[in-house]
């Protein structure tokens, strides 16, 4: 008798949490994706860069996001649109007397079809969507020889650029309104131009839902 009552409770809990709509919810946390710099480091070697060098530039370099969230609710009481922006902007001064600076730029717009199971406090995410990448990364130098010098090398200024689709699969602990997310998504390009990126993005963040 027990058992059958545990039993019954508990999918009793499984389908009302399915079952619950969420309506709106907002909020934000960190993401990143990988920027391929493969292509760029077998040019750095055409040019006669030392292989010591070289070997110290990974061939994916994950770029950290701030990331904005957003989600509304549909009529299907477990799917949801989720629209994302994630942004990168930094300057990092690098060692050396040249006075070289490092500029990283980046932009993420997302959006999201999912459909959304809740059991208890554990949630799960999966989805389809496409995203909007597009960066910058270049080398800047106060001395003006140098400068002259990374803009001959093309180094000035090396752009990216793609559109994807992605797949979602996401985890969520369910805090009552509070949802704290890990998801990972599978990108595949549909088109890009300059630096290449990899094929994955990941995000960890909190959001308040209703």
């Amino acid at each position: 008798m027990k058992r059958v009552l545990l039993l019954a409770v508990a999918v009793v809990l499984i389908c009302s949490g399915v079952g619950r709509a969420e309506l709106f919810g907002i909020g934000g946390g960190l993401s990143a994706y990988p920027l391929d710099l493969r292509e760029l480091k077998g040019e750095l070697e055409e040019l006669g860069a030392p292989a010591e060098d070289l070997a110290r530039i990974p061939d994916l370099l994950p770029l950290p996001h701030l990331q904005l969230r957003g989600l509304i609710g549909l009529p299907i009481p477990i799917s949801a649109v989720q629209f994302e922006v994630d942004r990168l902007g930094l300057t990092m001064p690098l060692t050396g007397e040249s006075g070289i600076s490092l500029k990283l730029d980046s932009t993420v717009i997302s959006i999201s079809l999912l459909g959304k199971f809740k059991a208890l406090f554990i949630g799960l995410a999966l989805g389809i969507g496409t995203d909007l990448i597009q960066g910058e990364l270049g080398l800047s130098s106060s001395d003006p020889e140098t400068e002259a010098l990374l803009e001959e090398l093309g180094l000035g200024s090396l752009p990216w650029s793609a559109a994807t689709i992605h797949g979602l699969g996401g985890l969520e602990l369910i805090l009552g309104p509070l949802r704290l997310y890990l998801e990972g998504e599978y990108l595949y390009p549909l088109s890009q131009s300059g630096l290449g990126i990899g094929t994955w993005e990941a995000a960890l963040g909190l959001m308040i839902v209703i």
